[in-house]
């Protein structure tokens, strides 16, 4: 009976570890490399910066710990300034636009962006009542407030397809790289993206069955 060949694949990498996993069930994961380890620093650090981190701008968000909990009316009201004025330095990442809560007071419906210079996650929406701060929170839109709504949100939409294909883009390229480097005796012999250079044979390092 033939003996299966293996196509291995990346299928995640942790710490100082990376998983290979074949079609057929098997997986083995092995040390990395010197070399690998640099580059999954790099790629750590990467996601720190503003270009790459898709949460930055919601971590910089001034929203309140308890801004869903707010029965202080004066308070609401400067969350919902302080939402608008930090609007003002991400435009078209941090979106606000009017809405009415349970009371039909005027309040705010905040858009926040998830998204990077070629990463993109999804978006974050926030409402933050003038009267109202039960749960879960309700809000009403009148037809003006719809329209500003299907306006923001179309063009999220089309900006949202560009930076996902370029992540997917990007993700291809990363995922051909670990793939070319897929054998458990890899990381007895430092070698340097050189495919032809890996050693041949099954690998038999921690190997398992799923």
């Amino acid at each position: 009976m033939a003996k299966h060949k293996h196509y291995w694949t990346v299928r995640s990498w942790c710490g100082k570890e990376v998983t290979y996993r074949c079609k057929c069930g098997e997986e083995f994961t092995r040390k990395m490399t010197a070399e690998e380890r640099k580059r999954q620093g790099a790629w750590l650090l990467r996601r720190q910066p503003r270009s790459t981190n898709v949460h930055h701008v919601w971590h910089k968000a001034p929203f309140p710990k308890n801004f869903v909990d707010l029965t202080d009316q004066m308070k609401k009201i400067k969350a919902g300034n302080a939402i608008e004025k930090f609007a003002k330095r991400y435009p078209g990442e941090v979106i606000p636009l009017g809405c009415d809560d349970s009371y039909f007071t005027g309040s705010r419906l905040i858009l926040l962006t998830h998204e990077a210079k070629r990463k993109w996650m999804g978006v974050t929406v926030v409402m933050i009542p003038q009267c109202d701060g039960r749960r879960p929170a309700e809000f009403f839109l009148y037809p003006g407030h719809v329209d500003d709504l299907v306006r923001e949100l179309t063009k999220i939409q089309k900006r949202s397809k560009k930076l996902a294909a370029l992540e997917a883009k990007d993700e291809k390229a990363d995922t051909a790289w670990w793939n070319a480097r897929a054998h458990p005796s890899l990381a007895k012999k430092e070698v340097h993206g050189k495919s032809d250079d890996l050693p041949k044979g099954r690998p038999t390092l921690r190997a398992r069955r799923s």
